[in-house]
């Protein structure tokens, strides 16, 4: 039979059941909370990593969507494929061969590589001249890829521009933006065959303008700065604005002479020569006549750091050029020009570079009007000056402070006595004593016909043809004396008197 329990038994039992309900309910939330953090430390990462790409997902879709659904873009993507198209027929890539040296780039009797473009429809194709300088053979080759043969017309290495010519296909020449000028900021696109690959495009901005590198001897620099990528093989390539229209020509690239292994490459500062210095030059080499540049005859220098005391002095103002020498008889001193005169203005634009101001006026026909804006006499006054012939003022230059010796161009009724034509022949009208010129023998109003072989037709001519003498050369010297009867004697540099 059973034994039934005692109450104190089942007293004590029951106490035991509640204990352990009490202590389990009491760790239960700490237990939950536990398991509940390892399930959070757990899965955790995996929903917020699921949050985060569902939330780049969405965001890339929608700026998809916005970019395709953005007229502006469409319509500057398609300009620029436009621009490419109106562009890419008139671009040329350029191939010479050189038997001999010469040039800048090519080893002898290899070929080298640049751009060109077509100028006008009779086939006339502007390049740079250190491109094709030298070049025995010259071929071109359209965005079509049929290669054509290339004739030599012209150039002025002094501007680095070079004229060839095809004949042998229809050309479609470049749209020019003459008389528009570039504004830094101006989006360009740069054109030509770097490192050899062919009607390449690139674009970039308008960095600056009226740039000098003194890349040439003579100075006329007044170049574009662009961070368009040029790089070698764009020489000679087309700079265009945003409407396909020419605005320069790539020329050069700007390298850290202390960085060989980026020396030749692009490093963001391109060069082009502007529209408005090819126009004046191609104009005259597809006319076969010589290169004239205007000039006014006068000495100029910038402002510098030693000159605030006389600026502050003078009342002068801080930006211009400065007047040092006015040369006798110049155009300059027929207007009125004075030593310390400074020109504020000229085109109605601001001087403040002498090159820049050099390069302008050289870059206009002898003839032009000019007006200048120049600071005098604590006030601006203006002044019309005629160019001349800047060859012929800087040669007169050269005879006078060189030799010592002052020249004018025969009349035409001197000419024809002397049996020369209309210009011809210069007469010497002053000899400085003890001067080159006086130890040469040469001798005042004597009519100077020819140097050796070669007429003298300006004083250009004479000043170039007396050089050797400076090197210990005779030349013979052929000219008319005061009673104007013809005669020739051989001159010397005599050294010790």
């Amino acid at each position: 039979m059973r034994e039934r329990r005692r109450p104190a038994e089942a007293i004590r039992h029951s106490g035991g059941r509640d204990l352990r309900l009490r202590g389990f309910n009491r760790y239960a939330p700490s237990v939950v909370v536990f398991f509940a953090a390892c399930i959070v430390l757990l899965a955790g990462p995996m929903l917020i990593d699921r949050l985060r790409f569902a939330q780049e997902q969405a965001s890339v879709h929608l700026a998809r969507l916005e970019l395709k659904n953005s007229p502006l873009l469409t319509q500057l993507n398609n300009s620029f494929q436009s621009i490419a198209r109106a562009v890419e027929p008139s671009v040329v890539h350029i191939t010479i061969e050189r038997d001999g040296a010469g040039g800048i780039f090519g080893a002898q009797g290899l070929p080298s590589q640049g751009s060109g473009w077509v100028f006008d429809d009779l086939g006339h194709i502007v390049t740079n001249h250190h491109v094709v300088q030298g070049a025995s053979r010259i071929e071109v080759r359209f965005a079509d890829g049929l290669p054509h043969k290339a004739a030599f017309v012209g150039g002025d290495e002094s501007t680095d521009i070079a004229v060839i010519r095809v004949t042998s296909r229809r050309v479609v020449p470049i749209t020019r933006a003459t008389g528009m000028r570039v504004k830094q900021g101006d989006l360009v696109f740069a054109f030509g065959s770097p490192f050899g690959f062919e009607f390449s495009m690139s674009s970039g901005i308008v960095s600056g303008h009226g740039r000098q590198a003194h890349l040439s001897q003579n100075g006329y620099e007044n170049y574009i700065q662009t961070d368009a990528a040029i790089n070698p093989g764009n020489s000679g390539g087309p700079l265009t604005n945003v409407y396909g229209e020419l605005v320069g020509m790539n020329m050069a690239i700007a390298v850290d002479p202390k960085d060989p292994v980026r020396s030749g490459r692009f490093t963001g500062v391109g060069l082009a020569i502007p529209l408005d210095i090819i126009e004046f030059v191609v104009e005259q080499v597809i006319k076969g006549i010589p290169i004239q540049r205007g000039g006014l005859g006068v000495t100029l220098r910038d402002f510098g750091p030693d000159d605030e005391a006389l600026i502050r002095e003078l009342n002068l103002p801080e930006s211009g050029v400065l007047i040092t020498e006015v040369q006798p008889g110049s155009p300059a001193h027929g207007a009125g020009l004075r030593v310390g005169d400074v020109i504020l203005q000229a085109f109605g634009q601001a001087m403040t570079r002498t090159e820049t101001f050099r390069t302008m006026i050289h870059n206009l026909l002898p003839g032009s009007v000019v007006r200048l804006q120049v600071w005098r006499d604590r006030g601006v006054h203006s002044f019309d000056v005629v160019l001349g012939d800047w060859e012929a003022i800087d040669a007169h230059n050269a005879l006078e402070s060189v030799w010592g010796v002052s020249v004018q161009a025969l009349t035409p009724q001197e000419a024809r006595r002397a049996g020369l034509g209309g210009g011809d022949g210069v007469r010497i009208t002053a000899v400085l004593p003890g001067s080159l010129g006086h130890r040469a023998g040469l001798t005042p109003c004597a009519a100077v016909l020819a140097v050796g072989d070669s007429p003298v037709e300006s004083a250009a001519d004479l000043a170039r043809m007396l050089e050797p003498i400076r090197h210990g050369a005779e030349v013979q010297l052929t000219y008319l004396d005061a009673n104007e009867a013809r005669q020739a004697r051989t001159i010397v540099l005599r050294t010790g008197q």
